[in-house]
């Protein structure tokens, strides 16, 4: 077994003006519940920035990469009652990692 690291920065701004120019690209990057969550928070932009971070960043670590039908919905940031965050997988990447 390999153990991989991958690390990602998003730039806050960067992300809000992206989608300000295109609204629609936020359905494409979270998923609803990602989303949703955002709407409650002071800081929504920097806790999207960090979502797409932790998602570009396990792309790089399993090497999987945007191909063969994945998209970054398939990978959704959850968190416990304890406010521990973790990975949900979905769609394609659920049936390659489980």
């Amino acid at each position: 077994m390999s153990i991989r690291i991958g690390v990602d920065i998003v730039d806050v701004d960067r992300l809000r003006r992206q989608i300000d120019l295109q609204p629609e690209i936020i359905h494409d990057l979270f998923t609803d519940s990602e989303l949703a969550s955002s709407r409650s928070m002071r800081h929504a932009n920097a806790f999207l920035a960090g979502c797409l971070a932790v998602k570009e960043a396990f792309l790089k670590a399993t090497e999987t990469g945007l191909r063969d039908g994945l998209v970054f919905r398939d990978i959704e940031i959850i968190s416990n009652a304890a406010g521990i965050s973790g990975i949900r997988l979905q769609g394609q990447l659920r049936l390659r990692y489980g």
